[in-house]
């Protein structure tokens, strides 16, 4: 099966916004920031306004920070406002932590980036960059990747991101979830803001919510990679055989099912 490139129109609009939470009043500040920056040395800080000011519709105390030639947006630090969350749809390994009254800085793509906010690289590289900050912002508890409201619990997050940059598997479960469609079949929630499509698979398949779970997380790998979905491909499905991915009418969901 061949990947494909898909087209600006076929992107959501949806930020490619990736949100790092912690207790009330835990949120760093810039100082916070550079001294995250020096115990790493991953990454650095390409620009500081010295004082608060509007970024992207956001006022408040913010820093761009610099990974892989990448240049990322970190807004909501102390002294200014927590960034707005929206309701988690999906949660990895939180406990009983009460999250309500969390707050929340944001990493958003800087502007040279405008327009490429949906690829792999620049998502590799947000989560990288996340990482680095959640392994030196001690207060750190979670985070929570906007396009697919994915909430995850910072150890968790560590775990998994940290297993796909060394070459592992996308985290499917944590920039994704899986859903439950209202015709009772199961559904991806999130590969649409890297493929336009979301995935949804057969009733058959659909029956065993455990294997169902596992067949889903390989094929949104999967289709991270290979991209989006032009006409009815067959790829392996494992123990059960083949099977057929058929794009529907307006492209905008992949229905999977045994060949």
């Amino acid at each position: 099966m061949e990947g494909h490139i898909y087209g600006e129109e076929l992107r959501p609009n949806i930020a490619a916004r990736l949100l790092i939470v912690f207790p009330e009043t835990r949120r760093p500040d810039r100082r916070a920031i550079f001294d995250a920056v020096a115990r790493s040395e991953q990454f650095l800080v390409s620009h500081d306004p010295g004082e608060p000011m509007e970024r992207d519709g956001n006022t408040g105390a913010w820093l761009e920070l610099l990974m892989d030639g990448l240049t990322f947006d970190c807004m909501g630090l102390q002294p200014g406002p927590p960034m707005q969350r929206a309701e988690p749809r999906h949660v990895f390994q939180i406990g009983n932590r009460n999250f309500a009254a969390c707050e929340a800085i944001a990493l958003t793509p800087g502007p040279h980036l405008a327009g490429a906010e949906n690829t792999v690289p620049v998502v590799r590289t947000i989560v990288s960059l996340a990482f680095q900050l959640c392994e030196h912002l001690e207060d750190a508890i979670a985070v929570q990747w906007e396009p697919s409201a994915c909430l995850i619990g910072n150890n968790y997050f560590k775990e998994v991101s940290e297993r796909w940059l060394e070459g592992g598997p996308f985290p499917a479960l944590g920039l994704s979830g899986i859903a439950v469609a209202e015709n009772g079949l199961l559904r991806s929630d999130g590969l649409a803001f890297f493929t336009g499509q979301e995935l949804e698979l057969s009733e058959q398949l659909s029956a065993d919510r455990v294997s169902a779970s596992q067949l889903m997380v390989r094929l949104i790998d999967r289709l991270v990679m290979w991209g989006r979905v032009q006409e009815t491909s067959e790829v392996a499905g494992g123990d059960g055989g083949p099977l057929l991915l058929t794009p529907s009418v307006d492209g905008k969901t992949v229905s999977v099912r045994l060949k």
